[in-house]
């Protein structure tokens, strides 16, 4: 099957509002909650017309450890001015995981733990 992507992605938190609250002010998402019996599950809108979306759910695993996350499958937010975001997250509880570095032709990565400790890349593309 060629030309398969991501549609959907799904973070884990142990204290879900926290990481609602974290991922609508860093990023500007819009996180909701849905009702299911049972199950507690908040939906994410990445933005108007973006084909990705997301989920939040209570943590059911183990808490990665730093640089170790449980589930190695790591998101890349792409962002347009990635020291404004690095500042912003780390001032919301996120913390530095991988300072920012540049990729050749790509453009400066780097890496974050959230508030829930998930690991999360940043990259500010060069064009």
């Amino acid at each position: 099957m060629a030309g398969a992507r991501v549609s959907h992605f799904e973070l884990q938190a142990d204290d879900p509002s926290r990481a609602k609250a974290f991922y609508e002010s860093v990023f500007g998402w819009e996180v909701k909650p849905v009702l299911f019996p049972g199950f507690e599950y908040w939906t994410i809108s990445v933005g108007a017309g973006e084909p990705v979306t997301g989920g939040i759910l209570r943590r059911v695993g183990p808490r990665p450890q730093p640089l170790q996350p449980v589930n190695a499958f790591t998101s890349i937010i792409s962002v347009s001015d990635l020291t404004r975001v690095l500042a912003d997250a780390l001032s919301k509880g996120a913390m530095l995981a991988v300072p920012a570095f540049l990729v050749p032709t790509v453009g400066w990565r780097a890496f974050i733990t959230d508030t829930e400790g998930n690991l999360v890349g940043l990259l500010q593309p060069l064009s």
